[in-house]
């Protein structure tokens, strides 16, 4: 009895070993496949995006100039949005109160265990206010950022997501490229840990890169909203303007910095590929890292 259960065992784990390799093997080949195939693609892309931005190409009087062109224009756009809104407001604003009410007594009924004639009679009158007019605001009613901007944001986002996810794989290629530690061919498995910890940094730089793109958008709508609570302040004009202009800038060079990143990377890497394929060998010539 003893015995058969030993085996079964022994049979579960070789299985799960075999499970286990498989997986393993295919992390490496899409690693590997990403390293020397996509990761050159996304550097190619990455600059002939550059290239064909137009916003990069200007100087900072001329980017005023397409970014807006009047911030004037922007504002009254901005302002005919939110009389718009409180329009609307007013206009619904007893459908709305109504609507809330409606659904705070659904959730009454429901934390009580109401009737099946009080739920009814609530149902029949939520038909009348299924729609919530606050959150289905027309068009015209819309605060519209700046195009332009809103694009190259986006597009930075984009691009530092496709590198996050490419260099992921490429460091759990390295990573389970690593021999046993216990074999004694940890010699040169410093030149491993090294390129895991670049690939980390890049990492964790797209991370940041991301963080910022939220901001942007959040402290690009306080500014607006400092606009419409004080329009007469011309300060408040400048400052979005200037903002808008900033991001343009700070865009530019995430792509630069992410370019270059990536290019150096690569290769670093492809110096050294030999010795990421197999850490054991042996070289006359001390290793220097580039």
């Amino acid at each position: 009895m003893e015995n058969s259960a030993k085996q079964e065992d022994v049979r579960t784990s070789e299985e799960m070993a075999e499970k286990l390799q498989t997986i393993s093997t295919k992390l490496m080949d899409d690693g590997e496949k990403l390293f020397f195939d996509t990761l050159p693609r996304e550097i190619l892309r990455i600059t002939r995006r550059m290239d064909n931005e137009e916003l990069f190409k200007l100087a900072p009087k001329e980017l005023k100039s397409v970014l807006y062109s009047s911030i004037e224009s922007y504002i009254e756009q901005i302002t005919k949005g939110m009389n718009e809104q409180y329009e609307y407001i007013k206009e619904h604003r007893k459908s709305w109160k109504k609507w809330v009410k409606l659904n705070k007594k659904e959730r009454k009924l429901e934390k009580k265990g109401g009737t099946e004639e009080q739920r009814n009679r609530l149902e029949a009158k939520k038909k009348k206010y299924t729609v919530k007019p606050l959150d289905c605001m027309p068009s015209k009613c819309i605060i519209p950022c700046c195009s332009k901007t809103d694009q190259l944001l986006n597009s930075l986002r984009e691009e530092a997501i496709i590198v996050s996810d490419i260099l992921t794989s490429i460091n759990m290629w390295i990573t389970l490229k690593k021999p046993r530690i216990n074999d004694g061919s940890n010699f040169n498995l410093s030149v491993q840990e090294e390129y895991v910890g670049r690939l980390n940094d890049v990492g964790s730089a797209m991370g940041l890169i991301m963080d910022w793109v939220t901001d942007c958008y959040q402290n690009r709508g306080n500014y607006i909203q400092k606009i419409i609570d004080q329009p007469e302040v011309e300060d408040y004009k400048q400052l979005l303007l200037h903002f808008d202009e900033f991001a343009v800038e700070k865009c530019k060079i995430f792509f630069y910095e992410t370019r270059n990143s990536l290019a150096i990377l690569f290769d670093s890497m492809a110096k050294n590929i030999n010795w990421l394929y197999n850490p054991k060998m042996e070289s006359d010539v001390q290793h220097i890292f580039i």
